[in-house]
């Protein structure tokens, strides 16, 4: 039978100490909501896997159930994991964790000091803009030490620094890109090329249904944060950016959306 519980520490505690460890535990992924499940179930040993909440929707769909209710999605979970045996997640290394933490806390300190850039260029009163020039001093300051703490994070932990050296080792990398991609992609060096290009959110999936051929697109991946640095990443990878031209074709078909397009490396 299902059992509610309170999304707290104690309660949490306490229900995973009456499970075995041979049990696995399959629960949707919600982020900073799920971490104290994560934890315990770390801490006790006991085999867990996140599913996406997308996932878990399109199944409990497929099988017919189109009511979602906390019971419901229960069972559906059950179900889900007898059915498709979802991969068990790795406990994860507590520096790449504050490395996280860190990365996120720079970009909403970087989106707001943009704001506020964009407000001064905006302001008609010379009192108001140096107000908020302050304010970007107070936040060109926080993502100083903050960018400070991840490099000193990054030197001191063995893995972390490990994975950086190979990753400054491409051209046009720098300790940003490098920064989120440690903090984003914990899978770098373990899974292959076309799943890191799924998780990156640039790999192309087929559109097609007998004859009919459609558009690849891509779609998905881990975070939008992640995806302009991969994008960047892989047209560095075609040559350097200034020998570059963008193209565009105006006899193109009429279904083809309008975008500029990028050479192939070799005429570069």
């Amino acid at each position: 039978m299902p059992e509610r519980i309170a999304n707290a520490p104690q309660a949490i505690t306490q229900i995973v100490a009456r499970w075995r460890c041979d049990v696995l535990v399959v629960f949707e992924a919600t982020g900073v909501y799920d971490l104290e499940l994560r934890e315990a179930l770390g801490q006790a040993g006991i085999r867990f896997a996140r599913i996406n909440p997308a996932r878990a929707r399109d199944f409990a769909r497929a099988s017919g159930q189109l009511a979602k209710t906390d019971p419901i999605d229960a069972r559906m979970l059950a179900a889900f994991a007898r059915a498709l045996k979802p991969a068990t997640e790795q406990i994860a290394n507590p520096a790449r964790n504050a490395l996280a933490r860190l990365a996120k806390r720079r970009d909403q300190l970087v989106l707001m000091r943009a704001q506020e850039k964009n407000r001064r260029s905006e302001a008609d009163d010379r009192a108001m803009a140096d107000r908020i020039g302050r304010l970007i001093e107070v936040l060109d300051g926080e993502i100083a030490e903050i960018e400070a703490d991840i490099s000193t994070l990054i030197k001191t932990e063995p893995e972390i620094s490990g994975d950086a050296q190979l990753i400054r080792s491409l051209p046009g990398v720098g300790p940003v890109t490098c920064m989120q991609l440690i903090a984003q992609m914990p899978e770098l060096g373990k899974v292959g090329p076309k799943q890191v290009a799924a998780l990156a959110g640039l790999a192309p999936f087929n559109v097609d249904s007998g004859a009919y051929r459609g558009k690849r697109k891509i779609a998905g991946g881990r975070s939008a944060s992640v995806m302009p640095f991969t994008w960047l990443l892989s047209t560095r990878a075609a040559g350097p950016i200034r020998s570059r031209s963008f193209t565009y074709d105006c006899d193109r078909p009429a279904n083809q959306p309008n975008s500029p397009s990028l050479p192939s490396p070799g005429s570069c």
